[in-house]
């Protein structure tokens, strides 16, 4: 946030935050997009801020949250997952509408639901990108019974500190 302060001080705030109003109080509005820009800003103790209000219903106001929270660089792969799953469950939306509403594409949605089914230590391991997600698709992909020795591979403490690639994956489960 404060390197992002520091840039807004510098050269301004070149995006709006964007609002919608809040349901029974027109005084009022809710944030849609723009939260770090606005915690930035407030640490700048600004006062006034460009602003674009939009009237929307909660389904486009969860797709352009979950836009502007893809964006950032700093992201992992899991808290993706938790966004996708979301609008699938909240909007009833499948996974080719919601790569078209986030502009990604079904295999990607797919892939990030995927990783929700995975064990716990395996979507530890893809937020710190110690497993590559072409790896994690590849056990994805795997029969039953072998997707349980494919995470087991992929998994093992040897490759901590050397993640594994698709490649070397690949030639392990083929063993």
């Amino acid at each position: 946030l404060q390197e992002l302060a520091d840039s807004i001080a510098e050269n301004g705030l070149l995006q709006p935050l964007l609002v919608r109003p809040t349901q029974g109080d027109a005084e009022r509005y809710q944030l849609v997009a723009g939260e770090r820009r606005l915690r930035s800003v407030q640490r700048l103790e600004w006062e006034d801020v460009p602003v674009l209000v939009r009237e929307m219903d909660d389904e486009t106001l969860l797709v352009l949250a979950l836009v502007e929270n893809l964006q950032r660089e700093d992201i992992d792969p899991v808290e993706e997952a938790r966004g996708v799953k979301l609008l699938v469950e909240r909007a009833g939306l499948s996974p080719a509408e919601v790569g078209e509403r986030i502009c990604k594409s079904a295999e990607w949605v797919e892939l990030r639901q995927g990783l929700l089914g995975l064990p716990v230590e395996a979507q530890e391991r893809a937020k710190r990108r110690e497993v590559s997600l072409g790896v994690l698709q590849m056990v994805l992909h795997l029969p039953e019974p072998e997707r349980d020795r494919g995470l087991q591979l992929v998994l093992h403490p040897a490759f901590q500190e050397d993640p594994l690639n698709a490649r070397q994956a690949e030639q392990l489960l083929e063993e």
